[in-house]
């Protein structure tokens, strides 16, 4: 008899292209937890989701029954790192403001201003980096129960 319930525990497989591999990708986990979100059920995975597993099935392996679509990862990064990421932006955009007004200093042939802008969004870059790779082995996933009994797909299937 088929397994028709998906509970907790549960291994799940999902597929994607994570850091822009040419290759498609199979990554497995277990179903750690269920939650609505709204109109959306949500599946948390304990399992390693990247930013390019995003759109791919989240699938039950025994049955090969699609389940979910990768919705996003968990990064473990705080508030603080998202204030950070927004004083860079707002140096950055504070800089170009001052250009603009004309507000030019050269010292022994450099523009002062120049350089730390372009040391800002250096260090913006590196932030971008910390975040794609930051990753504590948990994700997301939309479930797909509500699609399958919506009449207009039914009437597809």
């Amino acid at each position: 008899m088929a397994k028709t319930r998906t509970v907790l525990a549960d291994q799940i497989a999902f597929l994607g292209y994570p850091f822009e591999h040419n290759n498609l990708t199979c990554h497995s986990g277990i179903i750690s937890s269920f939650y609505t979100s709204g109109p959306v059920n949500i599946i948390q995975l304990d399992a390693s989701v990247n930013a390019s597993n995003s759109g791919g099935p989240l699938i039950d392996p025994l049955s090969g029954r699609v389940l979910g679509v990768i919705t996003l990862k968990a990064t473990g990064l705080t508030k603080s790192f998202k204030a950070l990421r927004a004083a860079i932006k707002g140096n950055i955009a504070a800089m170009i403001a001052a250009q603009q007004q004309g507000i030019v200093a050269e010292i022994m042939g450099v523009n002062p201003v120049k350089a730390f802008e372009v040391g800002q969004r250096q260090m913006l870059m590196t932030l971008d980096e910390i975040e794609r790779q930051a990753n504590v082995g948990i994700g997301y996933a939309f479930s797909i129960e509500h699609l399958l009994s919506d009449n207009v797909i039914q009437e597809r299937l």
